[in-house]
């Protein structure tokens, strides 16, 4: 089933506005602290996820339409989500490579939607294949393969993450890393 990212587009000066109206102590730090520095800061707002990712009956919506109305409605649009949240990333960040948890990773594959960000500052790291993020444009990559996470500004930077359903003409994931106790 296709969904119509158009309208990412097409909102992201509302969805900009939105992100910076956030009262931070909505944000919560992301769990796997292994994967950077104790001076770094990676922060999130989970949106919804499901674990494992094969199983929507396992699917949990959290509740922060009142927080970011436009983005959460946007993401409700979408069909065959499975995880969504903000990443907001602290200035000069380079997180650990990593393979995302085997039961969610190995059954997706996960957008990058950037909201806030310095252009040729901030990006993925995909089995050594580097892609900056862009305005008004995604970064889609396989989240089961070795990859790393970057900010290479002094700003912060907003990016929302969701994880699709992988098409069945597209092999499931290799990653064999088990979920965080955090989670």
């Amino acid at each position: 089933t296709k969904n119509n990212l158009v309208n990412w587009k097409l909102n992201l000066t509302e969805f900009q506005k939105e992100i910076l109206n956030v009262n931070p102590k909505v944000l919560i730090n992301w769990p796997e602290k292994n994967l950077y520095d104790k001076t770094m800061k990676w922060k999130i707002i989970p949106i919804c996820y499901t674990v494992p990712s094969n199983d929507i009956k396992n699917q949990i919506w959290i509740n922060c339409e009142r927080f970011i109305p436009k983005i959460y409605k946007f993401v409700k649009s979408l069909k065959n989500v499975r995880t969504a949240l903000i990443s907001k990333m602290g200035g000069n960040v380079i997180l650990k490579k990593h393979k995302g948890w085997a039961d969610v990773a190995n059954h997706v594959l996960r957008c990058h939607f950037p909201i806030i960000i310095d252009k040729d500052k901030s990006g993925v790291i995909v089995s050594d294949v580097k892609k900056y993020h862009e305005l008004g444009d995604v970064i889609l990559f396989d989240d089961s393969l070795l990859h790393t996470g970057f900010n290479e500004s002094n700003k912060d930077r907003y990016i929302l993450i969701i994880d699709f359903v992988r098409p069945t003409n597209i092999p499931k994931g290799i990653s064999k890393i088990e979920s965080s106790k955090e989670l």
